[in-house]
């Protein structure tokens, strides 16, 4: 597998959290996905919400080349990452990927390297956080829907990057 290569601005935190408010904990939805897998262009869609589960950033990124699963575990990263400008405390993930979620619990042994490489950048974003929950949840659950369509138009090059008051 070649080099991943993520396609996304590089965004400050006074634009993905204008508000700078924190949450006590955060609501995190990821799903990534791939055409022509393996080795074709992937895409990521996050949403995270608030403690009252209303939405509070969509966004998403490219990869030049990934698999399936690299972009689902991709897709969390990104998630992890941009939850830690809107909390330090509480990380409620969800995916719909059993092989990401029983690989992060433990079910599951990681047996192939570029995949334990994707899973040890996932965990490398729990040390900035007091609590990370990863949860299983089917895809047809909307927040991971709305993830789906974000991955989607990622892989056609549109970049999405909605937070707070311009969500709808």
């Amino acid at each position: 597998m070649g080099k991943l290569t993520v396609k996304m601005p590089n965004y400050d935190a006074g634009i993905i959290n204008p508000s700078g408010k924190l949450h006590d904990q955060v609501f995190v939805f990821t799903d990534g996905g791939c055409i022509h897998n393996p080795g074709g262009v992937g895409g990521c869609g996050v949403v995270v919400c608030g403690q009252g589960k209303e939405i509070i950033l969509k966004m998403n990124a490219r990869l030049e080349s990934a698999t399936n699963n690299t972009a689902e575990y991709m897709a969390l990263t990104l998630g992890l990452r941009v939850s830690g400008f809107f909390t330090d405390n509480i990380v409620r993930a969800y995916t719909d990927s059993r092989l990401v979620f029983n690989q992060l619990t433990g079910r599951w042994r990681i047996k192939k390297k570029h995949l334990a490489i994707c899973a040890h950048g996932v965990t490398e974003c729990e040390k900035y956080f007091k609590v990370v929950h990863y949860n299983w949840t089917p895809r047809e659950t909307r927040r991971i829907q709305i993830a789906d369509e974000l991955a989607g138009q990622a892989i056609r090059n549109e970049l999405i990057l909605l937070s707070e008051g311009k969500i709808k």
